[in-house]
C-alpha cells in the first residue's frame, strides 16, 4: 500500500514537472517574440524597418506614451510593410534604430500619405520624451517637408540605439511602409516615386484629352462619361499617393480626409453611367 501511493506521488511530481517546463517554454517563446530587434542602418541604401516593429493596438483609444512605455504585450511583425487593416482602434508602433553609419542624421520614410494621427515619440538618452505631431488632420505646410510621405529627420551619434514610438490613427487602411535611410538615399527614392508619379498624371492627360476631343467631334454622351470616369481616377489615386493634398487643398485636411470616399463613390458612378450608356441598356 506505501509503494501505491509513493508510486501515485512520484507519478504526480512528474506531471507537475512536466507542466511546469511547457509552461515556461510558451512563456519565453512568447516574451522572445515580442522582444525588439533593433534595425541595423549602415549608410548605404534605404533599410525597412517593417519586420522589426512591435505593434500594440488600442481599442479604445485610451492609452498614453506612458502607458505604453511600460506595456509587454506588443505583437512582432512579420510583414515588411504591416497591414493593420480598417479600424477605429489606434496603434502603437516600437521600434529601434542601430545607426552603424557615419551620419548622423537619418530620415524616416513612412510613405502612406492618408493616416490621420501620426505622433513620433523618440526617447531621449537623457530620459526625456521627444514629441512630434504629423498627420494627413494637420496642414500640409506644417510638414517637415512638403511631400505626400511623411519625412521625419531622426539625430542618432555613430554606434548608437535609439527607441521610438508611432501612434497611428486613420479612417482609411493602415498600412506601415516605414524605412530609415540618410538624406541621399531618402530623397532620390522620392525624386523616382515623383517622376514615376508624373508620368502616370500624363498618361491620364492625354486619355482625357484625346477622348475629350472625340466627344466634341462625333457629339457621342459616352465619352463625355468616360472623360469625366478617366479624371475622377486620376484624382482618386493622386488622393491615394497624397499628391491631391500636397498640390489642390493643402490648407483643407477636412477635405483632404474626405475627398477618398468622395472621389472613390463618384468613380463608381460614372463607371455605371459609362457602362449603362454604352451597353444601351435602357433600351433593352
Amino acid at each position: 500500500m506505501l509503494n501505491l501511493s509513493l508510486t501515485m506521488i512520484y507519478s504526480f511530481i512528474i506531471k507537475i514537472n512536466k507542466y511546469f517546463l511547457l509552461t515556461s517554454f510558451l512563456l519565453i517563446f512568447f516574451t522572445s517574440k515580442a522582444q525588439i530587434n533593433a534595425v541595423s542602418f549602415y549608410g548605404n541604401e534605404n533599410q525597412e524597418v517593417g519586420k522589426s516593429l512591435l505593434i500594440l493596438e488600442d481599442r479604445n483609444s485610451s492609452l498614453t506614451i506612458k502607458d505604453v512605455i511600460n506595456l509587454k504585450n506588443f505583437i512582432a511583425s512579420s510583414q515588411p510593410i504591416p497591414n493593420l487593416g480598417v479600424s477605429n482602434s489606434t496603434f502603437w508602433i516600437k521600434f529601434s534604430i542601430l545607426n552603424l553609419s557615419k551620419d548622423e542624421l537619418l530620415y524616416l520614410e513612412l510613405a502612406k500619405s492618408t493616416i490621420d494621427i501620426l505622433e513620433i515619440y523618440t526617447l531621449l538618452d537623457n530620459g526625456k520624451i521627444k514629441i512630434e505631431r504629423l498627420g494627413e488632420s494637420k496642414p500640409f505646410y506644417k510638414r517637415y517637408y512638403r511631400h505626400p510621405s511623411f519625412i521625419i529627420p531622426i539625430k542618432i551619434k555613430e554606434n548608437s540605439t535609439l527607441t521610438y514610438f508611432l501612434k497611428v490613427k486613420s479612417s482609411e487602411q493602415i498600412m506601415i511602409p516605414l524605412t530609415v535611410g540618410s538624406s541621399k538615399s531618402v530623397f532620390e527614392s522620392l525624386l523616382i516615386k515623383d517622376v514615376l508619379f508624373g508620368i502616370y498624371c500624363g498618361v491620364i492627360l492625354v486619355m482625357f484629352f484625346y477622348n475629350l476631343f472625340i466627344f466634341f467631334t462625333v457629339k457621342d454622351k459616352n465619352y463625355l462619361y468616360y472623360v469625366a470616369y478617366i479624371l475622377i481616377v486620376g484624382l482618386t489615386q493622386a488622393c491615394l499617393q497624397g499628391y491631391s493634398y500636397k498640390y489642390l487643398w493643402p490648407n483643407s485636411p477636412y477635405f483632404a480626409n474626405f475627398s477618398f470616399f468622395l472621389l472613390s463613390s463618384l468613380v463608381a458612378i460614372f463607371a455605371m453611367e459609362f457602362m449603362k450608356m454604352f451597353l444601351h441598356t435602357k433600351k433593352n
